[in-house]
């Protein structure tokens, strides 16, 4: 229940949920972290993760500037609140190309509008129109681009943000009392009421007020390599 207190990761999983499916196999996940993604696939065995460290179970570790994989290899790509955190995004977008078969698919998200994170390696936010740019100046067809939240339900995820993180720490003491599970369950099931209101009042906010639509938490994008079409 945690991730469900920040508005910013719902949204994310829900477009996870809505697009990755479309992606066939072999799939590789730049920057899978924890691989909270690879569940959606259809063919979840036919995945390959990535990362920069060898911490959190990567099967690869390395740089989306130097992916260490050979060309054309791979029909998907997931590359999920990554390029922020790369001082040349460009170079970045030119390697998912490159490991990419002709018509694979490449499923990307970055932040429009977010705090700082990850530092001091937190380098860029995108616009929509920024990240087609780059996309098609490689050689991607961008299929779709999606909205993640308007100006209402990006305020309310800066917001929550900082108040769930307070409540968490101002709840700290609970954890010699209950352990650190129990006490995050705890804290989630008082909070989570709140949280879960403000947010879909934001959302109402964002479909019936003209002009919210011109701020964003981020974008998600369904982007092709040139080559053979494949089905959408």
């Amino acid at each position: 229940m945690r991730a469900n207190l920040y508005p910013s990761k719902v949204r994310l999983d829900a477009s996870a949920r809505a697009f990755i499916p479309r992606l066939n196999g072999p799939v590789l996940d730049v920057g899978a972290g924890e691989q909270p993604y690879r569940r959606y696939l259809k063919n979840g065995d036919d995945y390959v993760s990535m990362d920069l460290s060898e911490g959190r179970g990567a099967e690869i570790v390395g740089s989306v500037l130097d992916i260490p994989l050979e060309s054309d290899s791979f029909e998907g790509i997931i590359c999920t609140e990554v390029i922020e955190h790369v001082d040349d995004p460009q170079s970045a977008i030119r390697e998912l190309l490159r490991v990419s078969k002709p018509g694979g698919l490449l499923y990307l998200t970055a932040p429009m509008s977010w705090g700082l994170h990850y530092e001091p390696h937190d380098y860029f936010r995108y616009t929509k129109y920024g990240l087609s740019s780059m996309l098609e100046r490689e050689g991607f067809e961008v299929l779709e681009i999606r909205q993640i939240g308007g100006v209402f339900v990006m305020s309310w995820a800066r917001m929550s943000d900082v108040l769930v993180t307070l409540l968490y720490r101002a709840g700290f003491p609970l954890k010699y009392l209950v352990g650190n599970r129990l006490r995050i369950s705890i804290l989630s099931l008082i909070a989570f009421p709140f949280v879960a209101l403000v947010d879909a009042v934001a959302t109402l906010a964002d479909a019936i007020i003209r002009g919210s639509g011109n701020d964003a938490l981020g974008w998600v994008v369904l982007a092709q390599k040139d080559g053979e079409s494949v089905d959408k």
